[in-house]
C-alpha cells in the first residue's frame, strides 16, 4: 500500500491535487465535503488511518487514508475541483 507522505495527495482521475496540509483535521474535511458534494451526500469520518465513504445518488466513491496522503478511487463524472483552503 501506499506509504504516510507529507502534504495530502489527491488523485482525480489523471488529474493530481496536491495540498500543503501536514495533516487533516475534521475542519479540512468538512470543507471538503462541503465544496466536494454540494447534495445528496454523506462524509463519514471514522478516524486516522481509516476510511470514509462518501454517497452521491446512486455513486459510491471510498476514500482511504495512509496518515496525511488521501487517495481517490470510483467515478468522479460529477464532481468538480476541490478547494481547500492550505
Amino acid at each position: 500500500m501506499a506509504s504516510p507522505s507529507p502534504g495530502c495527495k489527491i488523485w482525480k482521475h489523471s488529474k493530481k491535487l496536491i495540498f500543503a496540509q501536514r495533516r487533516l483535521s475534521a475542519l479540512i474535511l468538512r470543507r471538503l465535503h462541503r465544496n466536494t458534494w454540494r447534495t445528496s451526500s454523506t462524509l463519514r469520518i471514522r478516524g486516522w488511518n481509516d476510511t470514509c465513504r462518501a454517497w452521491r445518488s446512486q455513486q459510491t466513491l471510498r476514500w482511504t487514508v495512509y496518515g496525511s496522503q488521501w487517495q481517490a478511487t470510483g467515478n468522479f463524472a460529477e464532481i468538480g475541483r476541490l478547494s481547500v483552503a492550505a
